[in-house]
Parts: structure tokens; sequence; C-alpha cells
């Protein structure tokens, strides 16, 4: 699949998790991945958690190709929540005037 390094993604991991990220690069079988987010629920909706408690949150994380088995572009509510969570960039309410 083609990807953009600026789009956000929803990814469906081989183990049934699905994670919230930024592809940065491919190599070598390899995703390098930029802080990646965990969906989960919480009972009333889905909020986003790190995927990498202990990890260095800013480096890349790699993951193997073969363990994605599906990505699609995150919608984009919960791409403006993972700017939020990751950047602390929040975007403006669209209002009608």
């Amino acid at each position: 699949m083609k990807w953009d390094k600026n789009t956000v993604y929803t990814l469906r991991m081989a183990n049934g998790d699905e994670w919230v990220t930024k592809i940065e690069a491919e190599e070598d079988g390899c995703y390098l991945i930029d802080k990646p987010s965990a969906v989960v629920w919480n009972g009333s909706g889905i909020e986003l958690i790190t995927a990498f408690f202990s990890a260095d949150h800013d480096k890349s994380v790699q993951i193997n190709t073969q363990h994605v088995v599906g990505m699609v572009p995150a919608k984009a509510a919960l791409a403006e929540k993972y700017i939020a969570a990751t950047t602390g960039i929040i975007a403006p309410q669209k209002k009608i005037i």
C-alpha cells in the first residue's frame, strides 16, 4: 500500500490490536512509526493510549510489516485526537457563522 508521511493511519495488527500512528518510513520489511497509540474502549467510547509505555516517545518504533494486517487513513476525528495527544496541538472547532 502506498502511504503518505503526513497522514494519520489506523493499523490493524495481527493480534487484533488497533493502533493510530503516522508512518515515517518503510525499510527492510519494517515500518518506522511515530508515537503509536492503541485504540481502547472505555465503556462510553474510544480512547487513545500509548502503545509503548516504557519507550522513549521521541524515538520511532520499528514494526514488522507482516504484523500489520490492515491499514487505512484514520477518521478525521480520531486523527485530530492523535495529533492533540502527541503534539499538544488542538484543531479549532469548525463552526457555521
